[in-house]
């Protein structure tokens, strides 16, 4: 056998020493190999609205014959055998009953989907405060407490996640959610009015710990909206988003945001839908889908698809190692989408009213400009009559 160098020697024990640092730190959750990706999560809150109770919502048949309910969300994600969030308000028992909401329940964990808590409190408690940051500490704690008993009672298995309806948790929320051994919550979301959450500390998009409870914010991006024909002679209009499947104005502008996302190294990736998303209005006899719900949904599953990127239940955050969130790292991406004319004019004096009023030159303008500007393209794309044909008009009895 011919000896090692001394060279080879060295050589063969760094390669030892990095392997070795390498395992230790793995089995200590300090670099965790399986986060070199972002993370999908899609969530989706379970509950009536007005045009639609939840038993309307569950497996309705529209009248364009598409399935247009919950269970087609449900199914979509089981053909990629992909697992969701679907946080339950579990206290809409005191409308529809208990027979209706364990039903709902045994559907989603048949289908392999995590069924989590969802707080909207006046259906059981005082219909005069909607939010629960409208309750004390004490009855934030009952609330929480009897839903999980519920889902645990319904579906057999511990509660570990939870979303606020509405956005309406606050310290307390939080405070409530770990005495009852709520492991992640999903109720941030940065800039939105009804939250109480903003002045804690908590990162836009980043997960983060708050005492015992790992809080995933839904993920938000700045939608900068430009008239589609003016271009670049104006100022943009900034709006905070979420990923949501009902706020896109089209297929372009999700595939825009999730890209961002993920050019942004954001961990997670947190997907909104409701059981009511695809749809749209009652019919006479069935409702109306919203097909572009639908088109969009399908088009987000086609391109996460093909990003190849992990998808996993909030309950699967829980215990997860995440890097200590920092300002550099808490990136809100910027989605640049053209608008027409009247939606700019809308979003424009919506984000400052007064200024926009003290404007009126401008605003009279720009209105008078895409006005005109539509009317023009239309003039341009509308037949023209030949003489003779105009002839044959005027000499028509």
């Amino acid at each position: 056998m011919v000896p090692s160098s001394p060279l080879t020697s060295f050589r063969r024990g760094r390669a030892a020493c990095i392997l070795a640092v390498v395992t230790v730190l793995l089995a200590a959750g300090r670099l965790d190999a399986g986060q070199a990706k972002t993370v999908v999560v899609f969530t989706v809150d379970v509950e009536s609205n007005d045009p639609f109770g939840l038993p309307e919502q569950i497996d309705p048949v529209c009248e364009d014959g598409s399935k247009c309910g919950l269970m087609e969300i449900v199914r979509l994600l089981q053909a990629r055998r992909w697992p969701g969030t679907f946080f339950l308000n579990v206290y809409e028992n005191r409308v529809w009953g208990d027979a209706l909401l364990r039903d709902v329940a045994a559907k989603l964990q048949q289908s392999g989907q995590e069924v989590a808590l969802h707080t909207h409190p006046e259906s059981a408690y005082d219909r005069s405060r909607t939010e629960m940051h409208q309750y004390t500490l004490d009855e934030q704690t009952r609330i929480v407490r009897d839903g999980v008993q519920l889902l645990q009672e319904w579906t057999g298995q511990p509660v570990l996640s939870h979303r606020a309806g509405a956005y309406g948790a606050d310290a307390h929320t939080l405070t409530a959610l770990e005495r009852n051994g709520i492991r992640v919550d999903s109720s941030v979301f940065w800039q939105y009015p009804n939250s109480r959450l903003g002045g804690l500390g908590l990162p836009r998009n980043l997960p983060a710990m708050h005492g015992s409870l790992l809080e995933v914010p839904v993920t938000v991006y700045t939608r900068e909206d430009r008239p589609r024909l003016l271009g670049r002679a104006v100022a943009p209009v900034s709006v905070v988003r979420k990923i949501d499947v009902d706020w896109f104005v089209d297929e372009r502008e999700m595939r825009d945001a999730i890209d961002q996302a993920v050019a942004a190294d954001l961990p997670v990736l947190v997907v909104f839908l409701h059981s009511f998303s695809f749809l749209k209005a009652k019919g006479p006899e069935s409702p109306a889908a919203d097909a572009t719900a639908l088109r969009i949904f399908r088009a987000m599953l086609d391109h996460l698809a093909a990003k190849d990127l992990p998808v996993v239940t909030m309950a699967d955050l829980a215990g997860r190692p995440f890097s200590a969130p920092t300002a550099a790292a808490d990136v809100v991406p910027a989605v640049a989408v053209d608008v027409d004319v009247p939606r700019y004019v809308w979003r424009r004096a919506k984000a400052a009213p007064v200024a926009w009023a003290a404007s009126g030159a401008g605003f009279v303008a720009l209105t008078v400009a895409g006005f005109l500007i539509v009317r023009r393209r239309q003039w341009r794309s509308a037949p023209r009559p030949t003489p003779f044909d105009s002839g044959i008009q005027e000499r028509l009895p």
